[in-house]
């Protein structure tokens, strides 16, 4: 009897741990990439799918915080759900999206989604974009400081955050770094330096960039030879830039 219970017990032992191996080699679901989330939220956004917006809040309650910023996105396309939109975003970006943190700030900036203009609370979000590596966030927090909208006046922390800015890649602030190192505010004046940014500014199409490159090429400014063609291509594209922006918005 006791060996056939051995028999039986080892039977089982062995029926329980392929089980086992099964489940642990059964696919498990993937969590969507933020590109996925990002799309999701397009065809939640702009094709009013209702199913993009169920599985938005499906990942956003997971705790997903791409999917959290993108619902709140998909949400403020009405105003009646602005609150509840205001509520995602935040959520997101106490959870670490830094897009998220700048979309807020700047939502308390300009006074959206329902909100006062509030440059005190857009310094606390921007601040935490910024600090994150966010580009805009960090001009932005940059041009606050400087002119002491809503935090104490701070030139040095002003041209901190906006040269972390132009290092990151933001055409705005690259121009208004070469403007700051052309007229030497805040920082030795560089002609070099500032020729540097203004060129780099022009090469990511930054209309006020590509008009002061042009002026500086036909006047000789900058230590740039004069360039009258050049700076004639570099006008026309300035006002190109500008129409296609105009109306894109």
């Amino acid at each position: 009897m006791s060996a056939w219970l051995g028999r039986i017990a080892a039977v089982l032992g062995s029926a329980a741990m392929l089980g086992a191996l099964v489940t642990a080699c059964q696919p498990q679901a993937l969590a969507p990439t933020p590109q996925q989330i990002e799309s999701m939220g397009l065809r939640a956004r702009h094709a009013g799918q209702a199913e993009a917006l169920t599985q938005l809040q499906q990942w956003a309650r997971a705790g997903q915080t791409v999917a959290q910023r993108e619902l709140a996105l998909a949400l403020a396309e009405t105003p009646a759900n602005w609150p509840t939109a205001r509520d995602w975003l935040e959520r997101a970006a106490r959870g670490g999206d830094d897009d998220a943190a700048q979309r807020l700030g700047e939502l308390h900036r300009l006074g959206r989604w329902g909100l006062k203009p509030d440059p005190a609370q857009a310094a606390r979000w921007l601040g935490l974009a910024a600090r994150q590596g966010q580009a805009d966030a960090a001009l932005q927090l940059a041009l606050l400081l400087k002119h002491g909208d809503g935090v104490a006046r701070d030139e040095a922390q002003a041209l901190h955050w906006l040269q972390a800015a132009a290092d990151a890649g933001n055409p705005r602030a690259m121009f208004l770094l070469s403007q700051a190192h052309a007229r030497g505010d805040g920082v030795a004046r560089s002609e070099p330096l500032a020729r540097q940014w203004l060129e780099a500014a022009a090469d990511r199409h930054d209309p006020p960039a590509l008009q002061a490159y042009a002026l500086a090429l036909e006047n000789g400014d900058l230590g740039y030879e004069k360039n009258p063609a050049l700076a004639r291509e570099l006008l026309i594209e300035a006002g190109s830039e500008r129409h296609n922006r105009w109306a894109g918005h």
